[in-house]
């Protein structure tokens, strides 16, 4: 189906951490209508996804908005071998699963990983556009990563290039969902943000990463210098990388980018104290711009670009 200006949608769908998210999306990245954003709690979210697209359907169709394929981006792994979810750390109801299976009114055409999606959508119409090699770091209940190389998305052997929340920080360090020991994602995420100030204070009334920020603002200052050593964490990883894949632009997205007040500082700070100079002077760091609609928008383009 065609919107009434006559611009071919595709429909995507975002499956993060905490939340999924759902819109129908031009051809040119412009969300059609409202974008659903609502949290799941790790159960079976295949019936959920069924009714928010009948809804999506029902609201587009009241404007004369439509799509004819879907793309979904998930937090975890899809292997193209198989058409099933490898893993699914934050939905496990998905793994073993193949999406294209799902009850979402069309055609699954395109399965992606969170991060990657959200890239590629910052690369075709957002912070990166314009890029031909670059990097993005989406930083959120979790830590996702993506590359592009020579303008194509680096997928790797079997689609799980990139993973940059994998990298060994601590090679004896805390147990991870992946089934590895010390990466990356424990201590740079939402997650590990709460967990080190709930270390650093030793109490564990505080529940969420935002209200970590509300205390960092008001003067907290252990919550403060947990922000600042997610910081110089996560600069470190960005340097690090710099160094390996020379890009042009290096994007930082997800939902802590909300907060990103409260750390960039230590991000930069680690870039310029790690990063080669030759490096360090292609490359230019930048915040994402398409917000919580990033996952969905490029799981959509994807989509819309295999019809």
């Amino acid at each position: 189906m065609r919107s009434d200006a006559g611009t071919r949608n595709a429909l995507g769908i975002d499956i993060g951490g905490t939340s999924v998210r759902a819109a129908i999306v031009s051809s040119d990245g412009t969300v059609q209508g409202e974008l659903y954003d609502a949290p799941h709690y790790g159960g079976d979210i295949t019936s959920e996804l069924a009714r928010i697209c009948l809804d999506l359907r029902q609201q587009g169709r009241q404007h004369g908005i439509g799509y004819d394929v879907v793309g979904v981006a998930l937090a975890g792994g899809w292997d193209p071998r198989t058409g099933r979810v490898s893993s699914a750390p934050t939905a496990p109801s998905l793994l073993g699963r193949d999406p294209r299976t799902f009850d979402v009114g069309g055609p699954v055409v395109v399965i992606a990983n969170d991060a990657d999606a959200a890239l590629f959508a910052e690369w075709r119409c957002g912070a990166a556009r314009g890029s031909r090699n670059c990097l993005g770091f989406i930083v959120g209940t979790g830590l996702g990563g993506s590359a592009i190389v020579d303008c194509a998305p680096l997928r790797g052997s079997n689609g799980v290039a990139g993973e940059f929340g994998h990298l060994v920080f601590e090679p004896q360090g805390r147990a991870c969902g992946c089934g590895g020991t010390g990466c990356l994602e424990q201590y740079v995420s939402g997650t590990a943000l709460m967990r080190d100030y709930v270390g650093r204070i030793a109490r564990a009334d505080v529940a969420t990463a935002h209200e970590v920020a509300v205390l960092a603002r008001s003067g907290d200052a252990a919550a403060a210098d947990a922000f600042m050593a997610l910081g110089h964490r996560l600069g470190s990883a960005v340097a690090s990388l710099t160094n390996v894949f020379n890009p042009d632009t290096v994007v930082l997205g997800g939902g802590m980018i909300d907060v990103s007040d409260l750390f960039l500082p230590a991000v930069r700070s680690a870039v310029a104290a790690h990063t080669m100079p030759m490096a360090a002077a292609a490359m230019t760091l930048k915040l994402a711009s398409l917000g919580r609609a990033a996952g969905v928008v490029g799981a959509a383009i994807m989509a819309g670009a295999k019809r």
